[in-house]
């Protein structure tokens, strides 16, 4: 019996595809890059966030830390969003302790339309600013800051562990063979 030609054809590209999946090392090393480049690659402008129909601001990170930059994207003339030392000073004389401009990891910042106030959160407290004096105040006391990066809140590494239910209840997501699942609760 004969075999055709293309029956080989498709045999070898089908050889190919499964040729070009990564391997456990591959995973492994791609996953470590994070690691490997944190705090060592600077001026990378992101979180660009839109003020108005003609300005915005971005995150700059640089080797003092990050910086806030203010864009008119029709002169193309850019200012620093707020002064790093300044901010530093108003929140260590507010709670009573000394922090550094350069570690601050403020999260969630928002300016008004006329760049005059600054809202944004330190740790579990969020904070209002006015950039013309740099008087801060308190606006609320939050609950403790979860710092896990599981998609549904799960802390630790997601490929490790049991099964996660969704908010609802109604799927499970689980990790198998470093794939995603995720699969209806009701079915076994």
């Amino acid at each position: 019996m004969k075999t055709p030609v293309y029956t080989y054809f498709i045999f070898f590209l089908i050889s190919l595809v499964a040729s070009a999946q990564g391997t456990v090392e591959d995973y492994k090393r791609a996953e470590s890059l994070d690691t490997l480049f944190r705090n060592k690659v600077f001026n990378t402008p992101n979180s660009f966030n839109w003020l108005n129909k003609k300005e915005f601001w971005y995150k700059n990170n640089t080797e003092k830390g990050s910086e806030y930059i203010f864009v008119n994207a029709e002169t193309l003339e850019k200012e620093t969003a707020f002064d790093h030392e300044k901010l530093a000073r108003a929140i260590s004389k507010l709670v009573d302790k000394k922090i550094k401009s350069s570690k601050m990891d403020i999260t969630k910042l928002e300016f008004d339309e006329a760049k005059s106030n600054l809202r944004f959160q330190l740790d579990t407290i969020q904070y209002n600013l006015t950039l013309s004096d740099y008087k801060l105040s308190v606006i609320d006391t939050l609950a403790s800051k979860d710092r896990s990066r599981g998609y549904w809140g799960k802390r630790g590494n997601e490929r490790e562990g049991d099964p996660v239910p969704s908010p609802d209840q109604k799927y499970t997501a689980f990790i198998k063979n470093s794939n995603l699942y995720v699969k209806d609760s009701k079915t076994k």
